[in-house]
């Protein structure tokens, strides 16, 4: 009787709390949130009321005991608790309801509870947990094997270098070896004008750290076959570096400490068997020698292209040791098939309909080229039609530094144009790099004029074409007064200077087509320049 009246006590007191608790429950705000209340059975009566999930209605049910339950309560002998659907214990079941246990429900509204899915974790979340590290281990030890040796930039192709290879899978290969970032290259061809294809060959880093191959050097070797399929062939095997044993090339002098000095030593444009006479012409008001940075100023139509490639010809008949490298930038597609077609130099060219990204790479590998091989002590002579144009293409690649010149030209565009026009060199007891570069004029642009303007005092030797001796088809249109080389007399013989001045001063004393006509006229009838100057009385 004790323990029932005790029970019955204990349920009216728990009724009463409930009644209040629904009463404070209706009066507050559940943010649009609806739940059922589900009674459950215990020795005391309904002594909680767990929380589901949202129901599909959404509907409210009433707080109500039925009468059966409240004359009927449970007997003493407790049963085993039933599991709540939030996956609780009898402790938390017999403390009541909560705030904290309300908020945490409201906020599983994706259609479950979140009880449930926090139990159906716990129940196998150690073998889950297990079997999850040792899977994270495999995985994290395949990602840390493949990063090895990745090479982003190259797709990998570093490992795909074949350990040995058989002979007969082995083509030779000769390319320019362009550098990247991540101290891998490339070996490019002339045939794509030095640029990126799906042809060049890959060189890993490797061979470029033990023969210290710097950028645009002439790498000959044999290329093996790549292991993926769909990638580039890899340098398997090096026999020359700038035409010279791989050994070697590591114990060569950077440019930049190489001793340069004046011009010495003189080209010579006048062919034995068909002398011309623009060449002839040349030789003698404005000789050109090896390391010289010459300018040709030219307006349009006044024939600097017949000049280029008689000049580049001439080079290589009487001087067939020496490179010729004509390098044409924003030229026209029918220019650069011309040039191909009537010289014997390598043409180098960025087409007008390529843009100026390209003209600036193809410049400045071009350049490291020409660098590497006067390390390795060869002679070079570059053509370059035109330095206003590269200087245009530089001033929109060019991050701008918000000082703009006359013409709307950058104060810092010109810097790299110098550059690549003051590499022209020769090395003392070395080799020689010889840049001939146009300079076009009267063309209408302010931005032209200015780029002239800043070229005009780095060139050793000025050769300027009249466009009104073009105008009037007088050719060679050579401007005999503005056209001169500084420090002529290291070039000619003494004998031969003198003449050279003499002759000087009788044309200066003509107006420029006078002075033209009359020297073309007497040297069309000498067979040589040297029969030409042998009539000149030095005396006079």
């Amino acid at each position: 009787m004790t323990s029932m009246s005790t029970t019955r006590s204990r349920t009216r007191d728990l009724q009463e709390d409930d009644s209040r608790f629904l009463a404070v429950a209706a009066s507050r705000s559940f943010r649009g949130s609806r739940f059922n209340v589900v009674w459950r059975s215990c020795p005391a009566g309904p002594s909680c009321f767990p929380l589901k999930g949202r129901s599909k209605s959404n509907s409210t049910e009433p707080f109500s005991m039925s009468p059966e339950e409240s004359k009927n309560p449970e007997p003493a002998a407790q049963p085993a608790p039933e599991k709540s659907p939030s996956g609780e214990g009898d402790s938390e079941r017999r403390r009541g309801p909560r705030r904290p246990r309300r908020r945490r429900q409201r906020n599983s509204n994706q259609g479950g509870s979140q009880g449930e899915q926090r139990s159906a974790r716990s129940a196998d979340s150690a073998p889950a947990r297990e079997g999850q590290e040792n899977q994270e281990q495999r995985r994290g030890g395949r990602r840390r094997r493949s990063r090895r040796g990745n090479n982003r930039r190259s797709g990998g192709q570093e490992q795909s270098a074949p350990i040995e290879v058989p002979e007969d899978q082995l083509e030779p290969v000769c390319g320019l070896f362009d550098a990247q970032k991540d101290g891998t290259g490339s070996l490019r061809f002339v045939q794509n004008y030095y640029l990126a294809s799906d042809k060049d060959v890959f060189v890993t880093r490797d061979l470029v750290r033990k023969y210290s191959i710097r950028p645009g050097s002439i790498v000959d070797g044999d290329s093996a076959p790549p292991r993926k399929r769909g990638g580039r062939r890899v340098l398997y095997r090096i026999h020359k570096i700038n035409e010279k044993a791989p050994e070697l090339h590591a114990d060569e002098v950077p440019f930049r400490s190489l001793l340069p000095c004046d011009p010495y030593e003189r080209f010579e444009l006048e062919t034995k068997d068909d002398p011309d006479i623009s060449m002839r012409i040349i030789d003698l008001l404005a000789p050109i020698g090896r390391g010289q940075r010459a300018l040709i100023v030219a307006p349009p139509r006044s024939g600097k292209t017949v000049i280029l490639q008689k000049m580049a010809n001439a080079i290589h008949e009487s001087h067939p040791e020496v490179k010729v490298v004509i390098l044409l930038i924003d030229e026209r597609p029918e220019e650069v098939t011309d040039f191909k077609r009537n010289t014997n130099a390598e043409v180098i060219a960025s087409c007008l309909d390529e843009g100026t990204a390209n003209h600036v790479r193809v410049t400045e590998i071009t350049l490291e080229r020409l660098k590497r091989q006067v390390e390795a002590g060869h002679h070079i002579v570059c053509l370059l039609d035109s330095i206003t144009r590269l200087g245009r293409a530089y001033n929109n690649e060019t991050k701008h530094s918000g000082r703009i010149l006359s013409g709307g030209v950058d104060a810092k565009t010109l810097a790299k144009p110098k550059a690549f026009f003051g590499a022209a060199r020769t090395i003392e007891d070395g080799g020689s790099l010889t840049i001939i570069a146009t300079a076009l004029v009267d063309t209408g642009s302010r931005m032209d004029q200015v780029i002239f303007e800043e070229f005009k005092g780095t060139g050793n030797m000025e050769l300027v074409l009249s466009r009104q001796l073009a105008n009037n088809r007088i050719y060679p249109a050579i401007d005999v007064g503005m056209t001169g080389t500084r420090k002529e007399e290291k070039l000619l013989e003494p004998d031969v200077y003198k003449k050279v001045t003499v002759l000087r001063r009788v044309l200066s004393q003509l107006n420029p087509m006078e002075a033209m006509r009359l020297l073309v006229e007497r040297i069309e009838k000498t067979a040589s320049n040297a029969e030409f100057l042998a009539k000149f009385d030095v005396e006079r």
